[in-house]
């Protein structure tokens, strides 16, 4: 647990806050707004690493947060090669045995990567190289020679261990981060919007819908030290995010654009076609945000040879909101499984709950905060804070504050022996 005394600034310089998310994690430190002291995120780090120098794909890692402290054996991970074997952008990497001389978290045959080039190499060490660029990035931008020597780590309730913990904790301790304490991103994020100063025994639904995860808890308000505590378990998938939203949407595009083209399947279309149709999904997805219909010119499907003879057929196309919520509808359907499955192990029913708090970068998406009004009775809390932030600022403030940190003593025995 981090150490730090309240009412003494110079101390809190040396922590940050740090939320460790599939696609992008965020880096927050405390800053000054006038006289006070505030929590600021100072940078989003896209969740990958670079092993070498140049333009060739496999030295990046990415989807790397999955692989922290699991077995190559663990579930989750096999499903994860599963489901990149059948994607359309595989990765120019491998999940592959470790070494059979490591042993680590009381674990063998952990989860390694094996890049292009035959390199082995261990997702902590890449988490540690990470995490000390993370650290360099708080220095630089907090200057007058004080130096971070310890973060608080945001991470899900949903499917977390004790050995992911435990690797996480060595990865920093050797980026030097050595005074490290956890939080379960539903805390942060409750803190962030203020819910810590709420009355004692007030339920909390906190909805967290990311790039690649999606997570609900039910935090209870305590009058202790952690002063939230989880209500039954929490629910989660980790194949459950923005991603599959986009997925979604550049099928339909592709669909469309196949019609006179010639092609019967996805898998006969180049490479660099299918990231043109990845890029316009991800963009209409934002623009349906806050429009109701829009324009879309599908780029043409062509082989080499029928570029080289100018052979281009370019569609446009209308979409609109509603066509994109049908399309989307077994998402939607997932999402509100796994939030009433939530409140079942909670053993408490959406009147039980005070408010609502709907984080992630999907919380910007309409039919996503729709359908966790529907689910709750209740508008998601709305401020001032970017939903992607929400869960990095309450991580520092959580660091920070007297009455609330880390996690609390009724959740941990789930996670250590």
């Amino acid at each position: 647990m981090v150490k730090i005394t309240p009412g003494h600034f110079e101390y809190y310089a040396n922590v940050v806050g740090i939320n460790l998310g599939s696609t992008n994690s965020y880096l927050s430190v405390l800053g000054f707004t006038g006289d006070k002291h505030t929590p600021i995120v100072i940078n989003k780090f896209p969740s990958v690493v670079h092993l070498k120098s140049g333009s060739d794909p496999g030295n990046t890692v990415y989807d790397l947060m999955r692989l922290i402290g699991r077995s190559f054996d663990d579930p989750i991970v096999q499903k994860d090669i599963k489901r990149n074997e059948l994607c359309g952008f595989p990765w120019p990497y491998k999940i592959v045995r470790s070494p059979p001389n490591v042993v680590a978290y009381g674990n063998k045959d952990l989860a390694w990567v094996k890049t292009s080039y035959g390199h082995l190499c261990s997702p902590v060490l890449m988490l540690q190289n990470f995490l000390a660029n993370m650290k360099q990035t708080a220095g630089s931008y907090i200057g007058h020679g004080n130096f971070v020597n310890g973060a608080m780590f945001a991470l899900p309730r949903a499917k977390i261990s004790s050995s992911m913990i435990k690797a996480i904790n060595e990865a920093a301790y050797e980026a030097g981060l050595v005074n490290n304490g956890f939080i379960f991103q539903s805390t942060a994020a409750a803190i962030a919007y203020g819910l810590h100063n709420k009355e004692e025994c007030r339920f909390f639904a906190v909805v967290d819908l990311g790039a690649r995860t999606f997570n609900v808890s039910i935090i209870e308000r305590v009058d202790s030290k952690p002063c939230f505590k989880t209500k039954g378990y929490a629910m989660g998938d980790l194949f459950l995010g923005g991603e599959d939203f986009d997925n979604i949407l550049m099928e339909y595009l592709v669909s469309e654009a196949k019609k006179g083209n010639g092609f019967t399947t996805t898998k006969d279309i180049p490479l660099l076609a299918l990231q043109k149709f990845r890029r316009l999904a991800e963009q209409a997805k934002l623009e349906l945000s806050s429009a109701s219909e829009i324009k879309i010119t599908l780029p043409p499907i062509t082989s080499t040879d029928d570029a080289s003879r100018g052979i281009e057929k370019y569609i446009c196309i209308g979409l609109t909101r509603s066509k994109f919520e049908g399309l989307a509808s077994n998402l939607i359907e997932r999402i509100k499984g796994e939030c009433l499955s939530c409140l079942e192990e909670a053993c408490i029913t959406a009147r039980d709950v005070d408010e609502v708090v709907l984080v992630g970068g999907m919380a910007r998406v309409p039919m996503v905060e729709r359908v966790v009004k529907e689910i709750f009775g209740k508008t998601p809390c709305r401020g001032s804070i970017a939903p992607d932030e929400a869960v990095a600022l309450g991580a520092i403030s959580a660091a920070v504050h007297d009455k609330c940190m880390g996690i609390h003593d009724d959740d941990l025995w789930t996670l250590f022996d």
